[in-house]
């Protein structure tokens, strides 16, 4: 398991919390979220290339996509 963005919530019960859920979970990662623009570039490009998100045209749109849950 691997965990993105380091430790960012110095909250001892909900690292505490994370870590029991991971224990019982196994997850490939844990994502801290920080709310930065390299978070955000990040998350939405993995969901493009996924096809989760289609991007719309910047020009008209920015910072907007179409979102499928199919």
């Amino acid at each position: 398991m691997s965990v993105v963005n380091g430790r960012p919530a110095r909250h001892e019960g909900l690292e505490s919390w994370v870590r029991d859920v991971a224990t019982l979970t196994a997850p490939d990662e844990i994502v801290w979220c920080d709310g930065s623009e390299e978070e955000w570039e990040r998350l939405t490009g993995q969901l493009v290339a996924a096809g989760t998100f289609v991007r719309l045209n910047p020009a008209l749109r920015p910072n907007s996509f179409l979102a499928r849950s199919h």
